[in-house]
């Protein structure tokens, strides 16, 4: 836990030196457990408390807040209701027909796949590999190595 919360402190700073500060206040946060009924991991949210989304690296995440169109909570609700996404996933973006799931039970919790076959993210049985990080912050630090 001592070893997570220094490296954000670490993305935090890399982040701030590139970008502004754009975070969550924890009512936000809490907006989006409630509203997808789950649990956030501390990372997220701890990235949450300074970035809300938006282009960083080669990803474009959905807007953590509400006011934006495109964003994770009602992006996550329309997988549920169209291709019976399961309550294990956020939906942190859609890329040139690729998906990014944040899964919220198994490790590693962030799958890179492609967007046809979404409902094998419940097994992890693809037909193409897809790309994996073990949490949250380290896909935001390997995005934000790659714009800086």
């Amino acid at each position: 836990r001592l070893r997570e919360m220094r490296d954000i402190v670490e993305i935090k700073k890399m982040y701030l030196s590139q970008y502004q500060r754009d975070g969550l206040f924890e009512s936000e946060i809490e907006d989006i457990e409630k509203s997808l009924g789950i649990s956030l991991p501390n990372d997220f949210k701890a990235i949450a408390n300074f970035f809300s989304g938006g282009r960083v690296g080669i990803i474009e995440f959905f807007d953590f807040r509400r006011s934006n169109p495109l964003n994770i909570i009602d992006e996550t609700i329309r997988l549920r209701n169209s291709v019976g996404l399961s309550h294990n996933f956020v939906l942190l973006s859609e890329e040139n027909e690729s998906i990014v799931l944040l899964d919220l039970v198994n490790q590693p919790s962030i799958i890179w796949c492609d967007s046809i076959e979404i409902n094998k993210a419940i097994t992890r049985v693809f037909e193409n590999e897809p790309d994996y990080w073990n949490d949250f912050s380290d896909l935001f630090f390997d995005m934000l190595n790659e714009e800086i």
